[in-house]
């Protein structure tokens, strides 16, 4: 028992010495920690504080790395337009060396650009907050210049003269072969500038002054060429064809129209001529009075009677008035048949364009000096023409004025296209399509296709996916006033019916914008209104057009007159009418000097349209020509 309870004694002491000593470490343990983390609590801030300063030092680094990587790129952007610029230059005027050496300057630079822009400077940057879309933009900018130079530039400076107009034309005379391979550099540039405008056009607007400053105008200038090249693409395999290749003779009737007497495709005929071409080579027919032409009043020009109760009989009677439907294709149909009839010759087809085309070509071909003492030029041949001369001549003296201008600016044109900048041409002939101041209508009926498609045929629109409503106008007021007459149109925010089509609200301002005080100093014979029912000498009485897009309707909602002296007699009344299956509605609008009528209107489209609404009018005399 003893020894037992001496045992457990001893064990007891033993076991507690034990536990002593495995304790007495962690007490020395802990103590060690607590002055450790003392230490380090001494410490981490400095740590941080050196990490801070590193990282700072870094990111200040790295910044200033790309703040010099930016200006470098964009110097090398501005090179590379610049670049662009100088190949046009050189192909324009024909220089082959040049050409070949922009082109090779141009590749260089959008090479170097896209290699510094693979490095880890810009692949890290484009992940930094504010500014990763730009390094994004910026990219791709790089990926254009070089599909451009490469798949553009390059291959057509091996051929300098694909796109200069110096080697395609001169002295009237057009090189066949040289517009073939036109047709071909054409054909080969127009989708690299199409699918190159889509990605710079998709790109955001740059927060980066120096991108901005480069992005913006490659953006306008892409986008520029290549509604120029899509414009008359459709036409491009036609071209030769059209001027007669391979010892074709082709003979087009061009029609003068004038638009200070309104009608619907743009204003009454006055003055008729004739291109011949063969083989390339221009005959230019001087202009002739319509009526020395076509005769007087003949007893048809094929109008249809629907045209006729529309329209009235002088579209088919009356040889300078067959274009008072707005439908281009049966106005040149119509004076086809009227030159047959007249002259028993098979035109190929039939041109129009008024004064306003010729001033947009004398902008591009210089000016023209008259026998009258004025210079007429790209800055004022329409208001010239139209109606300053009327204030200084007499009238048969202002005709023969314009017989003049007509015959001078087409010789002017045809010997000077050669020196032209082939992209401002075709941009010109693209703007003049789309305002409705240069019209074709050929037989061939491929060829016209491509007309239409190429947006000069001037035809209603029959397509329901693409809904296009229209006011239209044909003068009665016996005068040349119609120079004052504006029209405006304002098209709403859609909403959508039950049916899957569309509501627009559309209103149409109709202005006379002849000043009061213009009729108080007297009005030349030319620009006096003659009709019993006049309010006063300027008062202009227009038949009025509302057509609908295919597969839609029209609703007007009101008509109401601003700023009238006088109310007019008779006011507007509409008369709903159907014109090639449209529905149309038809009045007799009074507009005296300084009144504007507004026309309210509810479009709805056919329920097959993929795009907006779009409204077309009778091409007038813009503001910013008219001076009025």
């Amino acid at each position: 028992m003893l020894r037992s309870r001496l045992s457990s004694g001893g064990s007891y002491r033993h076991h507690h010495r034990r536990r002593f000593r495995i304790r007495l470490p962690r007490l020395v343990s802990r103590r060690y920690r607590k002055r450790s983390s003392k230490k380090q609590k001494r410490r981490w801030p400095w740590v941080v504080a050196l990490v801070l300063v590193v990282l700072l030092a870094c990111g200040g680094l790295y910044a200033y790395a790309l703040y010099q990587s930016v200006g470098g790129l964009k110097d090398k952007a501005e090179n590379a337009t610049s670049q662009l610029t100088a190949y046009v230059t050189a192909a324009t005027d024909g220089d082959a060396e040049k050409l070949k050496k922009t082109a090779s300057s141009a590749s260089s630079t959008a090479h170097e650009i896209q290699d510094e822009l693979a490095s880890p400077l810009w692949a890290c940057a484009q992940y930094i907050p504010m500014v990763g879309s730009d390094v994004r933009s910026v990219r791709v900018l790089s990926d254009v210049l070089v599909d451009v130079a490469d798949n553009g530039l390059v291959p057509l400076a091996k051929d300098s003269g694909a796109l200069s107009l110096s080697t395609l034309m001169s002295n009237s005379e057009i090189n066949i072969n040289a517009l073939r391979d036109l047709v071909d550099a054409l054909e080969m540039v127009s989708p690299i500038i199409s699918r190159s405008s889509d990605a710079v056009d998709k790109l955001p607007q740059a927060r980066i002054k120096q991108l901005s400053a480069v992005l913006e105008p490659l953006r306008t200038s892409l986008g520029d060429l290549d509604a120029a090249l899509d414009q008359v693409s459709p036409l491009y395999p036609h071209l030769p064809t059209l001027l007669g290749a391979d010892g074709q003779t082709k003979t087009y009737m061009v029609l003068a129209q004038n638009n200070a007497e309104v009608h619907a495709t743009g204003g009454f005929v006055g003055w008729v001529g004739y291109l011949v071409v063969t083989d390339g080579h221009i005959e230019l027919r001087d202009f002739q009075g319509i009526t020395k032409v076509l005769g007087a009043d003949h007893e048809s020009a094929g109008a249809t009677q629907e045209e006729i109760e529309l329209f009235d009989g002088p579209i088919d009677a009356h040889p300078g008035d067959h274009n008072m439907t707005p439908d281009f294709v049966r106005t040149g149909q119509m004076y086809h048949g009227a030159n047959v009839r007249a002259n028993e010759e098979d035109v190929a087809g039939v041109l129009a364009v008024d004064p306003v085309f010729l001033q947009y070509m004398l902008k591009l071909v210089g000016p023209i000096d008259t026998t009258f003492g004025v210079k007429v030029d790209g800055t004022n041949a329409a208001s010239v023409v139209l109606n300053q001369c009327l204030f200084w001549w007499s009238p048969a003296t202002c005709d023969d004025f314009y017989e003049e201008v007509s015959n001078t600016a087409f010789h002017k044109v045809l010997d000077e296209l050669g020196s032209v900048d082939t992209v401002e041409f075709l941009t010109t002939l693209g703007q003049s399509a789309q305002e409705g101041r240069c019209m074709l209508w050929v037989q061939d009926a491929n060829i016209q296709e491509a007309v239409q498609k190429a947006g000069f045929a001037g035809e209603l629109s029959h397509d329901e996916t693409a809904p296009v409503t229209g006011v239209y106008f044909n003068d009665r007021s016996t005068s040349k006033a119609a120079y004052y007459l504006s029209a405006d149109a304002q098209i709403g925010q859609p909403t959508t019916n039950a049916d899957g089509s569309q509501t627009y609200h559309v209103q149409f301002s109709i202005k006379n914008n002849m000043n009061r005080g213009l009729i108080a100093q007297g009005l030349p014979g030319y620009l006096q209104v003659h009709r019993d029912d006049s309010r006063s000498v300027a008062d202009l009485y227009e038949d009025t057009f509302l057509i609908a897009p295919e597969g839609g309707s029209i609703e007007i909602i009101s008509s109401t007159r601003l700023n009238s002296t006088v109310a007019a007699t008779g006011e507007i009344e509409w008369k709903e009418k159907t014109y090639q299956g449209l529905q149309t509605f038809k009045c007799g609008l009074r507009v005296d000097a300084d009144e504007m009528v507004v026309i309210s209107c509810n479009v709805t489209t056919s329920p097959k349209a993929k795009e907006p609404l779009r409204v077309r009018t009778t091409p007038l005399i813009p503001k910013e020509i008219a001076y009025w």
